[in-house]
C-alpha cells in the first residue's frame, strides 16, 4: 500500500500561517508543494511527500524558519485520496458555469440552464470549483468571454481555468503545473471535456524558459509565489492583455499590493470572498 507523509503545522490564524509561508520563502524554501486547509479560524500548513527521511529533513528546516512544532502523518493513498468528494453534486461555479464531478458523466447529468457546462474529477478540493479562489479566477476568465484567443494557466491544478477559457473561445491553451500527478489529472479532464491543450507540462515556473505572449494568464498561487514568481509571470501577458492571480488571502492583501507591482500593468480589478482576495491586471500597450 503506498504511503505518503505529511508534514504538517498547525497555525492558529491566517495571519500566522501568512507569516510562516513568508517565513519559509525567505529561507529559500520551494513553497509549490504546500497544501492549506482550514477549520474555523485555524490553518494548516501541509507538505507532502514519499520519503520518510526526506520529511524529516524538511521539518528541521521549517522548524528552524518558522519556530511553528510540526507534525508528522503517515497516509495512505486509499485512505484520503477522493474522500472529500464522495458527496459531491453537480453545481454553478458562476451563474454560467456548471462542474459535473467527472463520474457522473455516465448518467448523462444535464444543465439546468444555458452556459458552458465542465466536467471535473479530482483527488484535491482546490483546483474543483469549490475554492472561493477557483470561483473568482473565473468570473475574470468569463467577464472576457470572445476576447481570449490564447491562454496561459500557471499551476493548473485540474485544469479547470483552462477549460473554462476553452469555452469561452480561447483556441490555444498552454498549461503548467509542478504536480505530475495535478498534470496527469488535468491531462483527464481535458480529455473528458474534448479539450486538446497546445502545451501541458509538469514543470516549475522558474525553470519554464518559453518565450510567448497570450492574451490571458491566470496564476492561482500561493501569494508568497506570486510575489516570487513575479519577473516571470508578467512578461507572458501580451500587450494589452490581461493578468489575473488569486489565492491572496485577505491578511497578506497589503504586503501582496506591496510587493507584486510592475510598471508595465495596472489593477482593474479586485475581487474578495470568504477572506481571500482575486486580481484582474491589465497589460499597457507598448507607446508608438
Amino acid at each position: 500500500m503506498k504511503k505518503t507523509y505529511a508534514t504538517e503545522f498547525h497555525c492558529s490564524d491566517v495571519l500566522m500561517a501568512e507569516q510562516a509561508k513568508i517565513d519559509l520563502l525567505m529561507s529559500g524554501m520551494d513553497l509549490s508543494g504546500c497544501v492549506e486547509s482550514y477549520e474555523k479560524d485555524k490553518v494548516t500548513l501541509s507538505f507532502f511527500e514519499k520519503t520518510k527521511k526526506s520529511s524529516a529533513k524538511k521539518v528541521l528546516r521549517i522548524r528552524k524558519a518558522t519556530g511553528l512544532s510540526p507534525e508528522i502523518k503517515v497516509l495512505y493513498d486509499s485512505e484520503w485520496k477522493g474522500k472529500w468528494k464522495e458527496g459531491l453534486k453537480p453545481f454553478y461555479l458562476t451563474e454560467n458555469i456548471q462542474i459535473i464531478p467527472g463520474k457522473a458523466k455516465s448518467k448523462k447529468v444535464k444543465a439546468k440552464r444555458e452556459g458552458i457546462v465542465l466536467y471535473i474529477d479530482t483527488d484535491i478540493i482546490f483546483g474543483s470549483g469549490l475554492h472561493p479562489t477557483t470561483r473568482m479566477m473565473a468570473e475574470f476568465i468569463e467577464s472576457k468571454a470572445g476576447k481570449i484567443s490564447n491562454f496561459f494557466d500557471i499551476g493548473t491544478g485540474t485544469g479547470i481555468l483552462a477549460l473554462i477559457a476553452a469555452g469561452y473561445g480561447a483556441g490555444e491553451i498552454w498549461a503548467i503545473d509542478v504536480s505530475e500527478d495535478a498534470v496527469k489529472n488535468a491531462s483527464a479532464n481535458f480529455r473528458m471535456n474534448g479539450v486538446d491543450p497546445d502545451l501541458l507540462e509538469p514543470v516549475n515556473l522558474s525553470s519554464f524558459h518559453r518565450k510567448k505572449v497570450f492574451d490571458f494568464v491566470s496564476a492561482n498561487l500561493l501569494t508568497a509565489d506570486l510575489v516570487k514568481m513575479k519577473n516571470k509571470i508578467v512578461p507572458f501577458v501580451a500587450p494589452g492583455g490581461y493578468l489575473a492571480v488569486s489565492g491572496v488571502s485577505k491578511t497578506n492583501y497589503n504586503w501582496f499590493r506591496e510587493h507584486f507591482r510592475d510598471a508595465s500593468i495596472r489593477c482593474v480589478r479586485v475581487r474578495s470572498e470568504a477572506g481571500w482576495s482575486g486580481l484582474l491586471f491589465k497589460k499597457n500597450r507598448a507607446r508608438s
